[in-house]
Formats: C-alpha cells, structure tokens, sequence
C-alpha cells in the first residue's frame, strides 16, 4: 500500500502503480512563519506529504490562484495520507496511516500557520482518509487495515478530538470516506469489496448507523463526492478508469445507480465537484492529467469538457478553492502542486504558472481558509 513506500523515487513509483488499483483514493471539509502582509484575499493551501511525514503550507491568493510557500510542519504522526478541515478554517486534521493515528492542528487566521494540537488520537489500523461533517461537530476516519469507521467528536474551542464508541465496519479495504452537505449521511469506498458502505449520522451524538447493504460500483472505487444539491453522488474507479453517478434518496440517504459509467483517465484517483455544483474533475494518476466534467443541473448526467488538462507527474489528488475560480492538484511522482483557474461559463481548466514543490509523495491537497 502506499505507506510501504521506500526511500527511493524508484520505489515510490513501483509500488504506487502495482497497488494504487487497490488502495485508491486522497481529505474531504516547518514552523512556517507565513505571509507577513496577509490581505484579504488570501485563503490557505496544506498538502500531505506521505513520505517525509509533513504538511506543506502556502498562501493561496483569491485574486490569482497563485500559491506562496509558507515552510511545513511535521504531520504529527508517520505516513500521512489525507487531511480535512473543519468549515470555518480553524482547524486541520491528518490521517497518518502507519502510525495508526489522526493529528489535529490550530490554524492561525492569518498566516495559515499549522500548530499541533497534543496528543494526535488512535484510530484504527492503517487511517486512510478523514472527513469532517458540514456542521464541523465530527469527524470521520476509514482505517483501510482493519476495515472500519473511526468516530470523533470535536471540540469547538479546541478542535481536539474524542472517540465516539467503538469502530463501525465498512467493507473490504475502505480508502475513501466523505458526509453530504446536510451533515447527515456518510459515505465510504472500498476498493477490494468494490462498494460504497452508507450511513446514518445521528446529528447530535455523531453515531452512525448502517442505512442499507453496500451499492456496488466499479472496480477498485477510489473517491467519491456528493453534489451541493444533495442529489447526486460521483464515484471514480480506479481500475475500470471511468465514473459511475448516483441519485441520493433525500430521506434515507440511499444511492441508486443512474446513467452509464462516464470514462475518465487512467487509474482515476480523486473526485471534486466545485462550489457552484456545475462541474466535476478527476485526478488521473496513470494518464498524468485531469479529467473535467458539465454536471446536468436536473439529471446529474456527466459531460466531458474538452480533453483532459495535463497535471504534473502522477496526479492523485483535487481541490477547489471555496470561491471556485481555482483548482490545485497534488502530483505525488513529481512532488509538487499544480494550479489551474476554472472558467466560470465552461468549467475548462487552465494551467497557472510553475507548479509550486511539495514534501516528499504528497498524497492530498486541501484549500481552506476565510477572507478577512
């Protein structure tokens, strides 16, 4: 799996291509000194960085796109694999995989800069990916070993975290978790079974609830990603390379397969769909580009918008910024991120300037933040 990966670039890459068909998937919400002229239109940019057991910081500009390096932190734990944020921007959460553990950090409002929250929490075994509800109160990780859910509560001063029971079981070899909007289902790839588990949040205690058995979907799914509308959900597939969409029953939160499979890239990684909800992009690691699509505003249909942009060597993660003018994709071969601008009327990406240098196998890009 990804956190057996060795020292050497070789090895990275070796291994990355055997497995990433297997265990697919990449965050869902230094001591860096940061920007000492912060302006308002500025919002924070982290990647995780799995080899060299970091998180890179930089200054994302609203105004442009561009990203400033803003130095790295330890990630608190060994391996990680995935960070989220919670709504307001206030704190950061990493999944370290070989560590068995979630770390939780402070986010200064104004230079973005990361500050450990002491001690980082047990998970389960082999955290893969972690989320955190729309309403910022919990937080969810998929332990891709022991094939379960970790709950936490989170505290809202704080931000630091508190097991909520016990482990629910997902399928086989979770890598992908991520809540509706609403705060109030869940949703979990998992690549060897080939399904998507659902749950039932309990929006005062954080408790889930199995709704239904697992929906199949393609082979190795390795993302997914629900529309702001709550209607639809999107799960890329990492080895049938394509995109399969579903209808979400707004009462039980149940998916029901729609359409035919959309094709993406090669070994499609990582799903995003932009504030507006009218388009989708995928990270295709084998392809080394993105794959964008028109999302039908009343059937949930997929369209492909042009070609897939090039990215940079093997990328595995997406995220869109919270105005939905830019797009950052981490590339884990080349060790950097790219950064593209979203035309507001097709949804087309367009790449902007050097890709900005990384850690060490960046394996999730996170874009948060608020204007002041």
């Amino acid at each position: 799996m990804f956190t057996s990966l060795h020292s050497s670039r070789f090895n990275h890459v070796a291994i990355l291509i055997a497995l990433a068909s297997i265990l697919a998937g990449c965050g869902g919400y230094s001591n860096p000194s940061g920007n000492p002229n912060p302006t308002s239109s500025q919002q924070f940019t982290y990647v995780a960085n799995n080899a060299d057991n970091s998180i890179s910081v930089f200054t994302s500009d609203l105004a442009t796109g561009q990203l400033q390096a803003n130095g790295s932190v330890p990630s608190g734990g060994t391996a990680p694999n995935a960070i989220a944020s919670d709504p307001a921007g206030k704190f950061l959460y990493a999944a370290n995989n070989r560590s068995n553990n979630v770390s939780g950090f402070t986010v200064n409002a104004t230079t973005g800069a990361l500050q450990l929250i002491e001690p980082p929490v047990a998970a389960g075994d082999g955290p893969r990916f972690v989320t955190v509800d729309s309403t910022g109160k919990f937080l969810y990780v998929v332990n891709v070993a022991s094939n379960d859910v970790s709950a936490f509560a989170i505290n809202a001063n704080t931000g630091s975290l508190t097991a909520i029971g016990l482990p629910i079981a997902a399928g086989t070899t979770p890598v992908s978790v991520t809540a509706d909007p609403s705060g109030r289902f869940l949703y979990v790839t998992n690549s060897v079974s080939g399904d998507v588990s659902m749950f039932s949040i309990n929006q005062q205690s954080g408790v889930l609830t199995t709704i239904a058995p697992p929906v199949p979907v393609g082979i190795n799914p390795s993302s997914i990603a629900i529309h702001p509308t709550r209607k639809f959900a999107y799960v890329s597939n990492a080895s049938s390379n394509n995109v399969l969409e579903f209808a979400i029953d707004d009462a039980t939160g149940a998916l029901s397969p729609i359409g035919n499979p959309v094709s993406a890239g090669e070994l499609p990684l990582s799903i995003k769909i932009d504030p507006s909800g009218r388009f989708a992009y995928v990270a295709n690691l084998s392809s080394r580009n993105v794959s964008m699509f028109a999302i039908n505003a009343i059937t949930g249909a997929l369209t492909e918008i042009d070609t897939p942009v090039v990215s940079g060597d093997g990328p595995v993660s997406v995220s869109i910024d919270r105005t939905g003018h830019f797009a950052y994709v981490a590339n884990f071969i080349s060790d950097d991120v790219s950064t593209f601008t979203i035309n507001p009327i097709n949804g087309a990406l367009t790449s902007v300037g050097m890709p900005n240098h990384t850690g060490s196998a960046p394996l999730s890009v996170l874009t948060t933040g608020r204007a002041r």
